[in-house]
């Protein structure tokens, strides 16, 4: 089943099959779980409860190695289709049979993602039915092997997301190499971008479970606004003069803003609200005076606590009106703020998870 399952998703001769609610699938899945249902039927059946345990031990190991095979699988797929698509745009009379990707890849991860949903569902619906058959003891075992399984389908899931995401912001490469040069100020490139990003989501929400997808609308405002502030690795200068910068990013954000709130519920807009925030602080960093740069990191950190000191610098080496040893004065500043002992003490007792702008790398 394996072997079959993942040669359907490598050819992806004909595209993902589609269910009563226009969600994509592949047939792997059911199949996968129709044969554990058996297996523990049959255990059942047997009226040991041992056996029933054994057998629910034995399917959730194979499910954990099924599991690794999709990831490694999905990360070969994009690496794979990426670069056949470089390829194309630069040598294509160089591709040969071995580098040739199949077309299809956005709807066959889609579907991937959407399995795992199912995958987890028929897990604990086995859990809750066989474990009921049995004693206490017995039941909370089984229940822990089902749960291992559980967090797989949602790596899965993520890994699938993630593939899509690599795929999108791929595309998207010219647009984001201008940003900041002089093109820019002029240019239209955040409107290339969002309407890039609408083509892709607009796609993906019919097809893909809802749950799944409102994570993937997350994790794209957050890469849509890492790779717009990464821009400053070409170390473009700001044009300051009558608010230029300043209005070119007020300009980007409104197109991007009103990009991803067509995407989340009226209920859940704080969640990009709460990422455009660093936005806010970008445009203080690259436009507000100099004097008031520590106050407005300090500020930063509250919001964005592990938020690295190596953006503050990338930013002031594209302020024409600060030199370098002001920028080492400051960035050692903001370096002592953030591993200040008292601050460092009292994050380790709050228990954080990282905010979206610690993977900020140029």
């Amino acid at each position: 089943l394996e072997k079959t399952e993942i040669n359907i998703f490598v050819e992806r001769t004909t595209p993902p099959h589609t269910d009563s609610e226009n969600l994509l699938f592949l047939d792997g899945t059911k199949t996968c779980f129709q044969m554990f249902s058996q297996q523990v039927e049959v255990a059942a059946g047997s009226g040991q409860a041992k056996i029933l345990v054994g057998v629910v031990e034995k399917f959730c190991g194979l499910l954990s190695q099924r599991q690794k095979r999709w990831m490694d699988i999905i990360g070969d797929e994009v690496k794979k289709s990426i670069n056949y698509s470089h390829k194309c745009e630069e040598n294509p009379e160089d591709i040969t049979k071995e580098e040739e990707s199949s077309g299809g890849l956005v709807e066959y991860l889609v579907a991937v993602a959407n399995d795992q949903m199912k995958a987890a569902d028929y897990a604990v619906a086995i859990s809750q039915k066989y474990g009921a058959m049995v004693s206490k003891v017995h039941e909370r075992t089984i229940t822990m092997y089902i749960e291992s399984t559980l967090d797989g389908f949602a790596e899965v899931a993520k890994c699938s997301t993630m593939g899509l995401i690599t795929l999108m912001f791929d595309d998207l490469r010219s647009p984001y190499k201008e940003v900041f040069s002089k093109s820019w100020y002029s240019g239209n490139q955040a409107q290339q971008i969002a309407d890039t990003l609408f083509e892709y989501l607009g796609d993906i929400r019919e097809q893909m479970n809802p749950f799944v997808f409102s994570t993937l609308v997350e994790s794209v405002v957050e890469e849509s606004i890492l790779r717009f502030i990464e821009c400053l690795k070409y170390e473009h200068s700001f044009k300051a003069k009558h608010n230029k910068f300043l209005e070119c990013m007020k300009r980007d954000f409104e197109v991007f803003y009103k990009l991803f709130i067509q995407f989340v519920p009226e209920e859940e807009k704080s969640i990009v609200d709460d990422k455009f925030k660093l936005m806010e602080f970008f445009m203080d960093f690259s436009c507000n005076p100099i004097n008031s740069m520590i106050e407005t990191w300090q500020q930063c950190l509250e919001v964005y606590w592990d938020c690295p000191v190596i953006l503050l610098s990338a930013i002031l080496r594209c302020r024409k009106d600060v030199d370098s040893s002001t920028t080492k004065q400051i960035v050692a500043s903001a370096q002592q703020l953030s591993q200040d002992p008292h601050r460092v003490a009292q994050l380790k007792t709050m228990d954080l998870q990282p905010t979206f702008i610690s993977r900020f790398h140029i």
